[in-house]
């Protein structure tokens, strides 16, 4: 409804009803967040789409968020000025000039900060400009923001948060230490699992092994419960259970 939107222009009241109607009627039917929305999505698996940030209907799902108590949960690339389409990307099926994206961003982020946003995917980035300098700035500013991390061992991005041996970058293992109580552990992993020897979970379970205790718990348990408003798992070693061996299974869902 969002992207018909865009398209369209019209985000005027009669959108705004059926818009609300229907995120209301999910949660009528138990959804415990919205997502994963998009505001800038190059194309993949998926087609390449663009929203504003801080759309009328962005704004107005805030709001319906926050009195819910549910999360947002939003992929966007990071674009801080209009820019080319960067090296490497083809267009089409992209556009060949992106919009500027981290202020309109913000302006969501404050347009009500009860309502929880988690930007999806740090430590995969499309554009260069995704990096811990600006998620440190974008913590400090918006105690509502989360970031959720990903780590590709087949498509490394730039600002990736493994050094090519797997150790953590020293700039983000102080984000995730100066800041423990907004990440939440993800992976963005495909089902079934696509062939090759290092899925995507995998790299994300090197990442996280990496983390003292203290970060691994906040990390890996009560963040979550704290942000989709669940109680996390009881167990005082539910943190540590989530250490697994590159060898070993393990039941990661998608983020």
């Amino acid at each position: 409804m969002i992207m018909r939107s865009v398209a369209t222009g019209d985000s005027g009241p009669a959108v705004q009803k059926e818009f609300k109607e229907q995120a209301e009627k999910l949660l009528r039917e138990g959804v415990v967040g919205f997502g994963e929305m998009t505001a800038e999505h190059f194309d993949g698996l998926t087609p390449y789409q663009y929203a504003p940030a801080d759309h009328p209907l962005y704004l107005l799902l805030a709001d319906i968020a926050a009195q819910h108590g549910v999360p947002i949960d939003l992929h966007m690339e990071a674009v801080p000025e209009a820019m080319p389409l960067p090296p490497g990307l083809k267009s089409p099926p992209n556009a060949p000039q992106l919009h500027a994206n981290i202020a309109a961003f913000e302006r969501l982020l404050a347009h009500n900060p009860r309502a929880k946003i988690i930007w999806a995917h740090a430590g995969s980035d499309g554009t260069g400009f995704r990096t811990p300098e600006l998620d440190r700035r974008l913590l400090v500013a918006h105690p509502n923001l989360y970031l959720e991390i990903k780590a590709d061992p087949g498509a490394n991005g730039k600002n990736y948060p493994l050094k090519a041996d797997g150790k953590i970058k020293p700039d983000w293992l102080k984000l995730f230490m100066d800041f423990p109580d907004r990440f939440l552990i993800g992976s963005d992993q495909h089902y079934p699992e696509p062939p090759g020897a290092q899925q995507r979970w995998q790299e994300d379970v090197l990442l996280f092994n990496q983390l003292p205790s203290d970060v691994r718990h906040k990390i890996g348990t009560e963040n979550v419960g704290h942000v989709f408003g669940k109680a996390p798992a009881s167990s005082p070693n539910a943190a540590e259970k989530l250490k697994f061996r590159k060898t070993q299974a393990c039941p990661h869902e998608s983020s």
